[in-house]
C-alpha cells in the first residue's frame, strides 16, 4: 500500500531516519504495535522492508529471518533524565540491536518484528561506517 505523507523529522545525526505523517489514514491499514520489552540475543527477529527500489517499482515488500547477536547498551548514567526512573532504575538503557537477518540497500525505515509479530526496532543505517561486505546495518529499538 502506497500513502502520500508530509515530513515531519529528519535526523540531524549519523542515524538514517526521518518520521513522516499520512496525509490520509486508509481504513485497510493495520498498524504494528510496538513491544517495549528488550529482546535477548539469540531471539528470532523478522525484517520486513521494501529495499532499494520501494514499492513503486512493483516489488513487493521482503521477509528476512535472523536472530538478535548483539545488543549495544549505553550506561544509564549517560543520559541522566532516564537514570534512575521506573522503566531502566540503574540498568543499562539498549540503545542498538544487530541481528543475522539480512538487511537489503534501502530497506531503512522498515521494521524489525519479534516471533509475537511486535515491532522491536526501526531499521536504520550508519552513514559514515556502512560495512557493504558485512551487511549488517543496525536496528534502533523502540
Amino acid at each position: 500500500m502506497w500513502c502520500n505523507a508530509n515530513v515531519v523529522f529528519i535526523s540531524k545525526g549519523p542515524l538514517d531516519v526521518a518520521l513522516l505523517q499520512m496525509e490520509k489514514v486508509p481504513n485497510e491499514l493495520n498498524a504494528i504495535r510496538p513491544e517495549f520489552i528488550c529482546p535477548t540475543a539469540g531471539s528470532s527477529v523478522y525484517v520486513v522492508g521494501h529495499g532499494l527500489l520501494g514499492p513503486r517499482a512493483g516489488l513487493s515488500s521482503s521477509l528476512s529471518t535472523g536472530v538478535v547477536s548483539k545488543i549495544v547498551n549505553i550506561p544509564s548514567a549517560q543520559h541522566s533524565h532516564l537514570a534512575g526512573t521506573m522503566e531502566f532504575g540503574n540498568r543499562d538503557i539498549p540503545v542498538m540491536l544487530q541481528t543475522t537477518a539480512a538487511v537489503h540497500p534501502g530497506a531503512s525505515g522498515g521494521a524489525l518484528i519479534n516471533s509475537h509479530g511486535l515491532m522491536i526496532g526501526l531499521i536504520t543505517r550508519y552513514k559514515k561506517a556502512y560495512f557493504e561486505a558485512s551487511r549488517k546495518e543496525p536496528t534502533a529499538p523502540l
